[in-house]
C-alpha cells in the first residue's frame, strides 16, 4: 500500500509539473506587442521635407542674374545682385554662333559713413560713399554696366531705393576694376536710417559660343 501511495503522489506531481510548463509555454508563446511598429507614420520617416530644412524660400529672387554678395567692411556694406558665371545666352543676328553672357564677378562691396557737420552730438549731414570690385573672369573684354542703389536697410533695393548711381565701365579680360558712389545726406528721416548699398549689373558683355 505505501509503495502504490507513493507511486501516485509521484504521478501527481509529474502531471502538476507537466501542466504548469504546458501553460508558461501557452503564455509566452503569444505575440508581445510593440507600440512603435506598424502605427502608420509615427515614429518613423517621413517622405515630405517638412523636417528637412530645405525651402524654396532660401533664393534671393532680388538677383538679376545670379551672382555673388557679401558684406562689406565696417558695420554694414551691401549686397550684390548679377555676377559670376550667369550663362543668359541670346541668338546671334550677325553670326551662326549664338551669344553667352561672359563671366564676372562683383566682390568686396564696401561702404563708409562720414558726418560732415554736428548740431550738438546729432549728425546734421553726412556723406555714404559705396564701392565694390567689378572683375572680369572670361577671356573677353567688353563694356559693362551696373548701378549702385543706396536703400533704407530692410527695403527692397528694386522698388524702394531712393538714390540710383550708374556707372559705364570697361574691364579687360582677366581685369578688375573698382566702382564707386557716394551720397549727400542732410534730410532728417533719412539721417537716423540705417542705408545700405545694393549692386546690380545692367550691361555685361557677350561672345560667341560655338
Amino acid at each position: 500500500m505505501k509503495e502504490n501511495r507513493v507511486i501516485l503522489i509521484i504521478v501527481v506531481l509529474f502531471v502538476l509539473i507537466a501542466l504548469g510548463s504546458i501553460i508558461y509555454a501557452l503564455i509566452n508563446s503569444g505575440e508581445s506587442i510593440n507600440p512603435f511598429s506598424n502605427s502608420g507614420n509615427s515614429g518613423g520617416s517621413s517622405d515630405g521635407d517638412s523636417e528637412s530644412g530645405v525651402s524654396d524660400n532660401n533664393l534671393d529672387n532680388t538677383q538679376t542674374s545670379g551672382g555673388s554678395s557679401g558684406a562689406g567692411s565696417g558695420d554694414s556694406g551691401g549686397s550684390a545682385g548679377g555676377g559670376s558665371n550667369s550663362g543668359s545666352t541670346t541668338d546671334n543676328p550677325t553670326g551662326s554662333c549664338p551669344l553667352k553672357q561672359i563671366s564676372y564677378s562683383l566682390e568686396n562691396p564696401e561702404k563708409n559713413e562720414i558726418c560732415n557737420s554736428y548740431s550738438g552730438e546729432t549728425c546734421t549731414d553726412k556723406t555714404i560713399d559705396c564701392s565694390i570690385d567689378l572683375r572680369n573672369l572670361d577671356s573677353v573684354g567688353g563694356d559693362f554696366g551696373i548701378n549702385i542703389v543706396f536703400v533704407e536697410t530692410g527695403k527692397n533695393p528694386i522698388t524702394e531705393g531712393f538714390e540710383t548711381k550708374s556707372t559705364a565701365i570697361i574691364v579687360g579680360a582677366g581685369e578688375a576694376e573698382k566702382i564707386q558712389a557716394s551720397i549727400n545726406i542732410n534730410q532728417e528721416e533719412l539721417l537716423n536710417k540705417e542705408i545700405e548699398c545694393f549692386y546690380y549689373t545692367t550691361l555685361v558683355p557677350q561672345k560667341e559660343v560655338c
